[in-house]
This record gives structure tokens, C-alpha cells and sequence, in this order.
């Protein structure tokens, strides 16, 4: 019968893997959380090419301007893209530390659940990656993803980050980026309509209990 090279040569110290799944054992911990691995970025950074976000509408500031300024503008924005899908992201964080994703569009109602450990900056990062996702799946050649959060489109500029979610962005982007995947800023609680179906459906993501067993690469940094 075939025994472990641990079993068989025990005056080997056993790896620091299988030493730390003896001490999760004795504590208790049944397994490793689920982490995203490390990767190198599909495309090499040279042949990304630029992400320009639409940023248009955060020449208005909220305090100042009513909010059918900005709806107004947005509309205006639009025909601009008419030959685009739109899709809308949002994220936020509970009280009680549930992190919720969502992801809208014409046919798309998808809600998600991250752990608490995880911050509303990771939240909206997973929500611009299901987004992308959901884009492999659909058949229209030229697409925009309606975010709020000026923060996540704008790391997708480093083209050498090593965060496995905005890799995997930027490999999806990489892919469309001649047909067209664009990503626009929505000021938040404007009363877009997309934006605040995808806002309305975060919070109702955040009082179910299930959630993803996702952590992110250095999830605490971010």
C-alpha cells in the first residue's frame, strides 16, 4: 500500500502546509479559506491597452447641483453610447460588516454576498469583474459599465497591479477593448435609474446570510 513521503520517511520535517493544517486541526479550523491565487496577468502590460473612464459627470458637484442637473446630463451622455449595453455596479458595507455586491442591466439581476473581512473597495472591484463576466456571455459588440465609485475604474489604470481582481478585469477588458467595453463614473444617489436599482439591490444583499467564500490578495489593504 502506498503511504505519504511523510509517513514513509518520518524523520523529514513535513511541509509548512501540511504543518499548519495539523495546527488548524488541533484548533479547531476545519480547512484553509478560499484565496484567490496568484497569478501573472494574462496580457503582458504592454499590449493593455488605455483605459480612458468616462468621468463626464463628476464635473458637477453633488452639494451643489440639484439632482436632475445631473440626470439630465447623464441622459444626454447616453445617445453618445447607443450602439451599448448598459450595465450598472454598486457596492456597499452594513453595520454589521456584510460587504454587498450587484450587478444590473437589461437582462442581468445578479446580487452578491462578500465576507466580512472584505472592504467596499473589494466589493466594487467584484462587481466591475461580474460585470465583465456577464459581458463574455452577451452577444452586443460595444458595452458600458456604470459605476459610482471613482476609486475602482481608477486602479484599473496600473497596468502592474498584482490584485487578482483587477487582473482579471483587465484581462476581460483586454479582450473587448476593440469592440468596446467603457466605463463610465455615475455620481451616486442622483437618481439615475440603473444606479439606484443596483444601489436598492446591495442592500437587499446585505440582510440575507449567505455570502461568497472569497478573500482577496492582501484583502486588508484595500
Amino acid at each position: 500500500m502506498y503511504l505519504p513521503i511523510a509517513d514513509r520517511k518520518r524523520h523529514l520535517i513535513p511541509p509548512i502546509t501540511i504543518r499548519l493544517q495539523q495546527d488548524l486541526e488541533t484548533l479547531g479550523i476545519p480547512s484553509f479559506p478560499a484565496i484567490l491565487p496568484y497569478e501573472f496577468a494574462a496580457p503582458p502590460p504592454w499590449l493593455i491597452p488605455a483605459l480612458r473612464p468616462v468621468i463626464t459627470l463628476f464635473q458637477f458637484s453633488k452639494t451643489n447641483t440639484p439632482a436632475s442637473v445631473i440626470q439630465t446630463e447623464f441622459h444626454t451622455l447616453q445617445p453618445t453610447y447607443s450602439d451599448s449595453t448598459f450595465l450598472y455596479t454598486d457596492a456597499s458595507k452594513s453595520v454589521k460588516g456584510v460587504v454587498g455586491s450587484a450587478v444590473v442591466g437589461p437582462f442581468v439581476r445578479r446580487l452578491l454576498g462578500l465576507p466580512s473581512p472584505a472592504s467596499v473597495f473589494t466589493g466594487e472591484l467584484y462587481a466591475l469583474l461580474q460585470a465583465c463576466k456577464i459581458i463574455t456571455t452577451l452577444r452586443a459588440s460595444q458595452y458600458c459599465i456604470c459605476t459610482d465609485s471613482l476609486a475602482s475604474p481608477s486602479v484599473l489604470l496600473n497596468i502592474y497591479s498584482i490584485n487578482p481582481l483587477i487582473m482579471q478585469i483587465v484581462e476581460v477588458w483586454t479582450m473587448f477593448s476593440s469592440s468596446g467595453i467603457r466605463f463610465i463614473i455615475v455620481p451616486s444617489h442622483t437618481d439615475i435609474s440603473g444606479n439606484e436599482e443596483a444601489d436598492r439591490k446591495v442592500l437587499f444583499k446585505q440582510t440575507v446570510a449567505s455570502r461568497l467564500d472569497l478573500y482577496a490578495y492582501n484583502i486588508a489593504a484595500h
